[in-house]
């Protein structure tokens, strides 16, 4: 999604509902827990040009000594509430950071933090290949309809390491298009940019890979980095082009410590 990251509070919220709402059978056999915090960088909105941090977190949990099922490390926070057949349906939440003056020009539309609250679906069709998509609606700032979906060629040794790689698409309605990327006729004559009604549609494309190293039982790291270029409508914006970029940077890196849990 137009992510970059959810607050750790709301996350470990979400996570911590998900493992106490276990049936007491699966409660019987002690638990690996595995928590990941560090920074992350990333563009604070859609065709931004400069970077900002927020946390990089994360939190795993694993039946005895079952390894740790792989997600995505750019996915947005999300709660598998409904599981079957390697697939997972539930919520999900993100939040878009706010565009003023500052980025752009006085007199072009100043957009606010968004919350993005919509569902997910995630999909382990082999033990290779591991896939997601997103959908949410914007509360305050853009208030439109945004989305992301990706695909994971996964490789790995148990929890001993882990590297994915693969493709990335971002979705943005036309709402969502003419808030970062458009120029109305107004807009235009108090900037004196292109007038330009952008839109909806896919507004990027791009690859992500991971990397998860344990250092010993307890201790481990996890890194990731993703690239987006901006396509289509997005990419001939003439806000991008003033006050933008087309390339869109990102990357996380993490500390994990493991422990036992058994309720």
């Amino acid at each position: 999604m137009t992510d970059f990251k959810t607050p750790t509070i709301v996350f470990a919220v979400a996570i911590s509902a998900c493992v106490l709402s276990q049936p007491a059978a699966a409660q019987d056999e002690p638990t690996r827990v595995r928590i990941s915090l560090g920074p992350e960088l990333a563009p604070p909105y859609p065709g931004a040009s400069k970077h900002s941090f927020s946390p990089f977190f994360d939190l795993d949990t694993a039946k005895g000594d079952e390894p740790f099922a792989h997600e995505a490390a750019d996915e947005s926070t999300g709660l598998p509430l409904v599981n079957f057949g390697g697939i997972s349906v539930g919520p999900m939440i993100a939040i878009t950071g706010a565009r003023d003056a500052d980025d752009t020009a006085p007199g072009l539309r100043e957009i606010g933090t968004t919350v993005e609250l919509g569902g997910s679906v995630t999909a382990t069709i082999t033990p290779q290949l591991y896939a997601f998509a997103e959908l949410g609606r914007g509360i305050g700032g853009h208030e439109a309809w945004t989305g992301q979906a990706g695909i994971d060629y996964v490789m790995r040794s148990g929890d001993d390491w882990l590297v994915s790689f693969g493709p990335r698409m971002t979705y943005g309605d036309g709402k969502h298009a003419r808030a970062y990327f458009g120029v109305t006729p107004g807009e235009s004559a108090l900037t004196g940019l292109e007038a330009y009604d952008p839109g909806g549609g896919i507004e990027t494309v791009g690859v992500a890979t991971s990397t998860t190293v344990a250092l010993n039982e307890r201790w481990g790291m996890t890194a990731y980095a993703r690239y987006d270029r901006l396509i289509g409508d997005a990419r001939h914006s003439p806000v991008v082009a003033a006050f933008g970029e087309r390339d869109q940077f990102s990357g996380g890196l993490s500390l994990n410590y493991t422990f036992w849990w058994k309720r």
